[in-house]
């Protein structure tokens, strides 16, 4: 690839905040949110080694229970909750049970994380967060 194609894909890159890492993303939204590690990492039901994981290595993403469980715990809206889990490389199916569930709880800004565990549990699906 010569030097012009790659600083034009860079800067289309840039444009569209596709530079963003999942860990860059999550660090931001902390940010915003005014949210300690500590915080974030206990509401959302996941363990400080894999919290620790996230936010230190650039290139890890979690597995699809661990990003939900985020999801919850940092109150993303529907729109916001797709960006993130997009950055993770998953996203809210209308066709899977449990994704049904959490598109419901956020929806209606059911956010703690062991609410919706519980329902998850009422209905026999998966549990979210790493700690279960």
């Amino acid at each position: 690839m010569d030097t012009r194609t790659k600083k034009e894909i860079d800067s289309a890159l840039n444009a569209c905040g596709r530079n963003e890492s999942f860990s860059d993303m999550l660090l931001r939204l902390m940010d915003e949110q005014q949210l300690t590690g500590p915080e974030l990492y206990k509401a959302a039901n996941v363990s400080k080694s894999v919290f620790s994981k996230l936010t230190s290595d650039r290139g890890h993403t979690p597995r699809k229970h661990i990003a939900l469980a985020l999801v919850l715990s940092l109150e993303l809206d529907l729109k916001e909750a797709k960006g993130f889990l997009e950055k993770a490389g998953y996203a809210l199916s209308d066709y899977i049970r449990s994704d049904v569930i959490v598109s419901y709880c956020i929806s209606e800004q059911i956010n703690d994380v062991d609410e919706v565990n519980s329902i998850l549990h009422a209905y026999d699906l998966p549990l979210l967060g790493s700690r279960q």
